[in-house]
């Protein structure tokens, strides 16, 4: 059954199509920290593909919780082969920054996983507190898969609210996350968003409800 299996809470959320919204939610607060943003930002075509991002993206999270734990571990390797290309200079730090960064990848997993239980609880249907607490848990194996230590990653929505917490002071508003915001808000018409432009505008609205 790989790294969850179908009793898992993980199963269960995982199974709603309105991840899709926790995954336009994710991008919305990702692009808050800066290191994280400017290495999307700079490496990144999402600005010019952002269907083919989010497909490539929705395939891999899909990999990770219903895969079998030798296809996880092979897309995970993959991601992080691309990664370690991913470094620069922060703009707004003025600081280097690499997708290698611990705190900038413990950022992208906390927002992704926190994201879609924020829009299953808003849009997918209820869960129990323990329900939501142990998806948490769970979903700390999804981080060890990007070499994420364990003992760091938030496991319960008390250790995520301590997390977000910490946090805060590190978060702004930029040039590259207002591009990131604005086309999750306003998606341009171009050809391949054109025929996707009513559903892309109600996911946006509900991610940022």
């Amino acid at each position: 059954w790989g790294l969850f299996g179908p009793e898992s809470v993980s199963w269960k959320v995982h199974a709603s199509p309105v991840l899709l919204v926790g995954g336009l939610r994710a991008l919305l607060i990702q692009s808050l920290y800066p290191p994280a943003m400017a290495g999307i930002d700079q490496h990144s075509d999402y600005l010019e593909r952002p269907l083919t991002r989010l497909q490539r993206t929705a395939e891999y999270v899909a990999t990770v919780v219903y895969g079998d734990t030798a296809s996880a571990e092979r897309v995970a390797a993959m991601v992080r082969r691309l990664h370690s290309r991913v470094a620069g200079i922060d703009p707004i730090t003025a600081r280097a920054y690499s997708a290698d960064d611990l705190e900038a990848k413990l950022w992208v997993h906390c927002v992704e996983i926190h994201s879609f239980l924020a829009a299953y609880r808003a849009y997918g249907g209820g869960l129990t507190d323990a329900e939501q607490d142990a998806y948490l848990a769970e979903q700390v194996a999804a981080a060890e898969l990007m070499e994420i230590p364990r003992e760091v990653v938030p496991a319960s929505r008390l250790a995520y609210r301590a997390y977000f917490e910490m946090m805060r002071d590190r978060l702004c508003v930029s040039e590259a996350s207002r591009d990131a915001i604005e086309l999750v808000v306003h998606p341009p018409l171009t050809r391949e968003l054109l025929f996707h432009q009513g559903t892309l505008r109600m996911m946006a609205t509900a991610a940022v409800a």
